[in-house]
């Protein structure tokens, strides 16, 4: 068991390259001007579900659990004001968008990859860290952003 555990760990750290994962400049980059940028807010939304769910998979492949909340956490912490901006975008866009449009969009979303990988994720690295009540809020609050609520 340890030496698998030393395997994926190596493998891991052999595979990963922060400059190109969700805490990467690029990313950070990338998410800033999607919050700034004056689009859609579907298009905002769809491109933070994207960098989330890397940001999970990324997650995912850290064995030890308090590495792996530290990688989400360092996430919320360097994109914490375009999370903020994305979120209050979208939820004022959920309080005045119609029904027919919200539905158009679940739709469009349900069909994204990101958002397919994302309803395996959540709930496995909840379950992940089901065992320490702050990491479970600490992440519960940085999904909260992506809720959808009617």
């Amino acid at each position: 068991m340890a030496l698998l555990l030393l395997l994926s760990s190596l493998s891991f750290s052999a595979c990963y390259d922060p400059r190109k994962g969700a805490l990467s400049p690029d990313a950070r980059t990338e998410l800033d001007t999607y919050a700034d940028r004056f689009i859609d807010v579907e298009i905002k939304y769809l491109k933070a579900s994207e960098l989330l769910a890397q940001l999970l998979d990324e997650a995912a492949a850290i064995p030890n659990d308090a590495a792996a909340m530290e990688h989400i956490r360092k996430f919320a912490d360097d994109n914490e004001l375009a999370l903020e901006k994305i979120g209050a975008a979208f939820d004022g866009w959920q309080r005045h968008v119609n029904d027919e449009d919200l539905v158009t969009f679940l739709q469009l979303l349900h069909e994204q990859p990101s958002s397919r990988k994302l309803r395996v994720l959540v709930p496995r690295f909840r379950a992940r860290i089901a065992y320490n009540a702050a990491w479970r809020q600490e992440f519960d609050t940085l999904i909260s952003t992506f809720m959808i609520r009617r």
